[in-house]
């Protein structure tokens, strides 16, 4: 190595500040460390009064596994005599142990620094130590009785120590010797040792370990598995069957489980041979022919035990039943749907098969129920079906009569129209009642034997066109009557409705072509075409204004009779008329007016009113007026007759002529 210069840095305990030393060191130093011993020079006294130096040393934990280091363990300090020392313990990186001057169990097999300071004088010096664990572990081995099976969960002694919690503990020898004592089977004589995580070895420790006979009674058998009992096994297999033999195993194979083995204490005494009791465990199967689907297996358990005093053994039996209980698996075929065959409102199907599966019967028996037949065959034959969704169940049987079923459906669709068969020459009479006559007819007017296959037909009916241009419905013919202030297609009847509109104006108009629409129950449609011819075969009716007798100081004009009424078309425009009559006895109200109410005529089409006034008054000026109401149109005519009777409320009487006086005279007069 270069010659190098090295620095030494001290803090001033009074003025907290660095003073820096240095010297050239004119040797030449080799890779390492180098000990460094630094003299303090008292500069009141001007001499080194304290001189220390540090050796190396391996420091060993003690039972509570913790040790202090001390100034006697690493350090030299006969040249301070009068020196206060404090001990601090490093790491190799420079960081203080938490524990210091104390190392612990964390610390074993570490190089660390421990570093010596007088308090006086500040001189220090520091060295490598070595934490070591040198303490063996203790064992505590004591003679035991134990049953023969527990021998081989026997943990062994206890075993301590001072630093590992947890110190391996080591079979050195064993050696077992059979007794001939009636209570023990073996006595095993063990020797241990134990071993901390240091490698400190115990002393050897040795025991003896009386091994128990079995009891038999203690023996806890598998329960038998039966159908009395309700835990027979089924004939699927779901047990442990290593050698595929049909005969269930007694221990689980990883996956299924077995029938169980014989156990003391929860402990299996099967397969294994029982080393430490000498004892071992057997069995024998007898199978019995399967009956009723019933097989019956008696398996014989035998467990034997050697002594030196002689062989003994128990016998136990387990019955064992497998039952075919399940019925085979079956999947239907998937569902589908076909049309029927022509006009015939059936279907014939080939019936698919399912799919069976029975895993204990080798021969399953499939039928068939189908909506009105049944098939004893997995499909394979034809069945007719009607229209619709058609419910198909499949039924399997094992040998054992178990049974388990699916179901498909079948839908039969109806798509052939139905055929529709038409009055082709149609008369219709318009009704009276309606707006311009409006008639409505019904679609069924217009069949004359539409039919179906499969079901009843409904129908519906439009014209082709027409001459109705009035507004009447908002849905149409046969539905409502509702005004909506439109003239539609629905008005004029050109959309397929259950009812068919006529009016006055097809009166007479020639042949209306209608088509009537023939609907089945699955909504097939056909069509066929009538003509219609319209006819107007009712007369109207008329009701006159009402009768009336006046005075016959009323201003009558024979010219205009209008004061006494009309004859109207409408309801609505019936109005009640008066006159003004001072005197007339039928002014029941007093004030001079007597009145009546106007007459109404009703056709289902036009008419024609007339009115003929014919008079029969005397020259005094009484009499009556017949007014002759007529409503005529092509189908006749009807009529009626409204009187006005003229009358004199006050007509000259007797009482009411002023006679000349009486005269009476003295004599005769003749007269020449």
């Amino acid at each position: 190595m270069k010659k190098t210069d090295i620095s030494v840095s001290l803090r001033d305990g009074a003025r907290k500040r660095l003073k820096q030393y240095s010297r050239l060191l004119s040797q030449s130093l080799s890779a390492g460390f180098l000990l460094l011993t630094l003299m303090w020079q008292n500069q009141a006294f001007g001499q080194a009064d304290c001189s220390l130096s540090c050796h190396g040393a391996q420091v060993s934990l003690g039972a509570d596994c913790t040790a202090e280091v001390t100034v006697a363990m690493v350090g030299e300090t006969t040249q301070c005599p009068n020196g206060q020392f404090t001990v601090y313990v490093y790491t190799l990186g420079g960081d203080t142990v938490p524990t210091s001057p104390v190392v612990t169990q964390a610390e074993i097999g570490m190089t660390l620094i421990a570093s010596v300071r007088d308090n006086i004088s500040g001189n220090s010096c520091w060295t490598y130590i070595t934490v070591q664990d040198k303490m063996r572990p203790t064992l505590v081995c004591e003679d035991m009785t134990i049953s023969c099976l527990d021998l081989l969960n026997y943990d062994g002694p206890v075993a301590s120590d001072n630093c590992d919690g947890d110190p391996d503990l080591i079979l050195v020898n064993e050696v077992a010797e059979l007794l001939c004592d009636p209570n023990y089977i073996k006595q095993i004589t063990r020797t241990y040792i134990a071993r901390d995580a240091s490698g400190n070895e115990s002393l050897p420790c040795d025991m003896s370990i009386f091994l128990e006979r079995i009891d038999y009674a203690d023996i806890d058998f598998p329960d038998s598995l039966t159908v009395l009992l309700d835990n027979e096994l089924h004939c699927d297999g779901n047990w442990a069957d290593a050698d595929d033999d049909g005969i269930p195993d007694p221990e689980d194979d990883g996956i299924y489980p077995g029938t169980g083995v014989p156990e003391i204490d929860g402990t299996p005494i099967y397969p294994d041979f029982i080393g430490f009791c000498n004892a071992l465990t057997t069995y024998d199967d007898l199978v019995f022919p399967t009956i009723g689907c019933v097989t019956k297996i008696m398996r014989v358990w035998t467990v034997r035990e050697w002594h030196c005093m002689g062989e003994t053994d128990t016998i136990y039996i387990q019955i064992i039943e497998i039952v075919d209980n399940e019925g085979p698996e079956i999947v239907c075929p998937a569902d589908f749907s076909h049309t029927t065959n022509g006009h015939h409102c059936t279907a014939d199907i080939w019936m698919p098969a399912a799919v069976v599966f029975d895993n204990c019967s080798d021969l399953v028996t499939v039928t068939v129920a189908y909506p009105g037949g049944f098939g004893n065959s997995n499909g394979g034959f034809y069945a007719t079906l009607p229209v619709g969704a058609n419910i198909i169940t499949y039924t399997a049987y094992d040998e054992c009569y178990n049974s388990s079923q699916c179901t498909m459906t079948i839908t039969i669709q109806d798509l052939t129209p139905p055929v529709p068969v038409c009055d082709e020459h149609t008369i219709v009479s318009l009704t009276l009642g309606g707006q311009s006559g409006l008639t409505k007819v019904d679609a069924s007017v217009f069949d004359d034997g539409s039919y179906d296959a499969c079901g009843p037909v409904t129908f519906r009916a439009r014209r082709m066109d027409s001459c109705i241009d009035f507004d009447w419905t908002t849905e149409g013919a046969g539905i409502d009557e509702i005004h909506n202030g439109v003239v539609d297609s629905r008005d004029r009847g050109t959309v397929h409705r259950p009812k068919v509109p006529f009016a006055c104006c097809d009166a007479g108009a020639g042949p209306i072509m209608v088509e009537l629409e023939v609907e089945d129950a699955s909504g097939n449609l056909n069509y066929c075409m009538v003509e219609v011819n319209v006819q107007d075969k009712i007369k109207p009716i008329i009701t006159c204004p009402s009768d009336i007798t006046i005075s016959c100081d009323y201003p009558l004009n024979l010219d205009d009779l209008s004061d006494f009424g009309d004859v109207v078309a409408d309801q609505h425009d019936v109005t009640t008329w008066c006159i003004y009559d001072p005197g007339n006895p039928n002014d029941l109200d007093g004030d001079g007016f007597v009145c009546g109410v106007d007459g109404l005529w009703r056709d289902n089409c036009d008419a024609e009113i007339t009115v003929t006034n014919v008079p029969h008054i005397n020259n005094c000026g009484v009499g009556y007026i017949d007014r002759f109401w007529r409503a005529e149109d092509s189908n006749g005519y009807d009529q009626c007759t409204q009187r006005i009777t003229i009358t004199n409320f006050t007509p000259i009487t007797y009482l009411s002529i002023d006679w000349p006086d009486d005269y009476h005279g003295l004599e005769c007069r003749r007269r020449y």
